[in-house]
């Protein structure tokens, strides 16, 4: 999934978050099967920082890397993977081209 931006937005102004539904088979997947993923960038007073919350089996966790836009592509990874592996979730990260990737390891 990619998310794309048109027009200007006000500084401290935030653009609603989409919803992505998974489904399995046309029915929408329930009782905590998969995982859910959230990801946002958010620029405050000239610091960027990416916030990545992850709901997976009934568990939730939240990442914030901050400065990220000034890290490598695996430095994202591993800061990411390291705070959602305290929270209980194993997950594969993967950063490509600043762009988050997050599977379920299985």
């Amino acid at each position: 999934m990619e998310r794309q931006r048109e027009g200007d937005v006000t500084p401290g102004q935030h653009e609603p978050m989409p919803q992505l539904v998974l489904t399995k088979g046309g029915a929408p997947l329930a009782g905590g099967e998969g995982m859910t993923v959230k990801v946002q960038k958010i620029k405050d007073n000239g610091t960027t920082s990416l916030i990545v919350e992850v709901t997976s089996n009934g568990k939730a966790a939240k990442a914030e890397v901050v400065n990220y836009d000034s890290m490598s592509d695996s430095a994202v990874a591993d800061a990411i993977t390291s705070q959602l592996k305290r929270s209980g979730i194993d997950a594969r990260v993967t950063v490509a081209a600043g762009k988050v990737s997050i599977e379920p390891v299985k």
